[in-house]
């Protein structure tokens, strides 16, 4: 920070050492926050280091978001009152920044469901072995199914009639083993979201049938919803269980 002769810096390289814009500083002025020294040939605010020691706990205050008033009230605040405010906000700080780390997990959950989507597109269908994994059907009144869903949405999925007309949603209890090891085709399902009507449903079957296999039931489990060509779509990873 550049200094003037009697020491004191510039408000503007203040501003940017402290991240601020300079109009913040001049509105806390206004506001009774700070008072800075001026100087006596331009009368240009010039901080001390007084200022700026004040500044470092003005902005802290700040990003904790509290109102002018009560960092008026802290600055008159004794030692005991002063660790009181900070054990309170650095409890809220910590809970923000979980929520935050959540929030972040779940970002990168729903990129690389995403992510799925483009690779099982990518990929077509293919003939797998695997797990058959346990699933129940989709209660709403259940608290536990609900919170299961609410904290991973890809433990939700559906089930497709063989016929395809019509569809039930499930939960997956985890690839669990249920019935041993299954042949299946794989693929990424359409389902559209106002409607519930696979999209393409049906060439799973067809993609079985020129294997000269026939198939049962369509199972997915949930990875996004996004338009698709103007409507709005459920993409499933979905097995279709062959039959040799």
């Amino acid at each position: 920070m550049k200094k003037s002769a009697n020491g004191h810096g510039r408000i503007s390289e203040a501003a940017e050492a402290m991240g601020v814009a300079p109009s913040a500083l001049r509105f806390w002025e206004s506001e009774g926050l700070i008072n800075f020294e001026r100087n006596g040939e331009n009368n240009y605010r010039e901080p001390s280091a007084q200022n700026l020691l004040q500044l470092f706990d003005i902005v802290l205050y700040r990003s904790l978001d509290l109102p002018i008033a009560q960092i008026k009230s802290c600055f008159g605040a004794d030692r005991k009152k002063l660790q009181e405010i900070f054990e309170r906000n650095g409890d809220a700080v910590a809970e923000k920044i979980a929520a935050l780390t959540k929030t972040g997990r779940r970002i990168e959950e729903r990129k690389a469901a995403l992510l799925k989507t483009f690779e099982a597109e990518a990929r077509g269908f293919d003939v797998v072995t695997i797990l058959h994994p346990l699933f129940r059907p989709y209660d709403y009144a259940n608290k536990q199914d609900v919170a299961l869903v609410m904290e991973d949405c890809t433990a939700s999925g559906i089930v497709i009639s063989r016929d395809m007309k019509s569809s039930r949603f499930v939960t997956f209890a985890g690839d669990v083993e249920a019935a041993g090891r299954i042949k299946c085709v794989r693929g990424l399902l359409r389902v559209e979201t106002e409607t519930q009507a696979p999209v393409n449903a049906a060439e799973f079957h067809r993609f079985a049938k020129n294997l000269g296999e026939s198939g049962g039931e369509i199972f997915g489990r949930y990875l996004i919803t996004a338009a698709e060509n103007g409507v709005r779509t459920d993409f499933y990873e979905a097995y279709l269980k062959t039959e040799d």
